[in-house]
């Protein structure tokens, strides 16, 4: 049986106290996006009875129920330091575990290419400001991480988890990136770093950093069709 306690956390800027269940969600900020109220009435996509709580790739995904603070769980591996900041979701009325929900949940765990989601594989990042894009973990370079294009230069970076406005400034005129490595770089290496940057500042901003479903608004017709 569950056990239930009553805790309080930050949201928005506001506490809220909430009873919560060892039963944790914990799903990615990239599908979050599009869980997120539609309107400023707090309409939710989904209708069932949530609260969220953010934790960085450093945090536990999951919860002790006999403390007030979020602890490790030993027998999870570690988030990979890959991962843009996850949210774990409580699960709040043990009726809320319906068939239906489970089948959305073994739907979302299918898996694209490169290991991934096929949720995921969907996305891409359209980067403005790049103030809330990461540089080498989101895929804002025509839909592809540069993680998994160049991995070879991500192993060698020391900027794994900055964001692209942190990583290309503009000097006179002209933009730059500011590439910081591990080691001095081999030849072949150098010209790898050639074709990455050539491929990244090719890339149109926008005015914000935001997420977009392929090439078209998302809908749940689309998405079946991708599973069918």
């Amino acid at each position: 049986m569950s056990s239930t306690k009553v805790m309080s956390f930050e949201l928005n800027g506001k506490k809220i106290k909430t009873t919560v269940t060892n039963e944790v969600i914990v799903i990615n900020e990239r599908i979050l996006s599009f869980l997120q109220p539609t309107n400023n009435h707090g309409t939710k996509v989904i209708g069932f009875d949530f609260e969220w709580h953010p934790i960085t790739h450093f945090e536990s995904a999951r919860i002790n129920p006999q403390t007030d603070h979020f602890g490790s769980d030993k027998n999870s591996p570690p988030p990979s330091p890959a991962t843009p900041a996850t949210f774990q979701l409580f699960r709040r009325k043990k009726n809320c575990s319906s068939l239906w929900w489970r089948d959305l949940n073994a739907i979302r765990r299918i898996q694209g290419r490169g290991g991934t989601g096929w949720f995921e594989d969907h996305l891409r990042r359209e980067v403005g400001d790049g103030k809330d894009s990461y540089f080498w973990n989101d895929p804002w370079v025509d839909g592809d991480t540069l993680n998994i294009l160049f991995r070879r230069l991500y192993d060698l970076s020391l900027d794994r988890e900055s964001r692209v406005a942190e990583m290309i400034v503009e000097e006179e005129g002209d933009k730059k990136i500011n590439w910081r490595w591990r080691r001095r770089l081999f030849q072949w290496e150098k010209e790898m770093v050639e074709v990455c940057s050539g491929l990244v500042l090719e890339v149109k901003r926008t005015e914000s950093d935001c997420w977009k479903w392929m090439d078209d608004i998302y809908s749940v017709k689309e998405a079946y069709h991708l599973l069918i």
